[in-house]
């Protein structure tokens, strides 16, 4: 599987676990912080463990960084909403 696929595969269940979490948190500015945090670890995990050669953040936000802030934002409404 190519290493594109591999990160928005990533993004996407590291943003369902976050938008439950930040669900729970019941603050929205501790929502926000936590998703951005989320992007910055998941880049590092990545990083560490996935890819092979060093990208930079422009990288990881363009090959699953969006999907992942639409689908936490998604996730968050639903469980906001329950």
């Amino acid at each position: 599987m190519k290493i594109e696929n591999q990160t928005t595969i990533f993004y996407i269940i590291l943003a369902v676990m976050l938008g439950y979490a930040s669900f729970l948190l019941k603050n929205n500015l501790f929502a926000a912080a936590l998703t951005v945090a989320g992007f910055f670890v998941g880049a590092f995990v990545l990083e560490n463990f996935f890819v092979e050669q060093k990208r930079d953040y422009k990288w990881y936000f363009s090959n699953g960084g969006w999907i992942y802030f639409f689908v936490w934002f998604i996730v968050w409404i639903v469980f906001y909403n329950l």
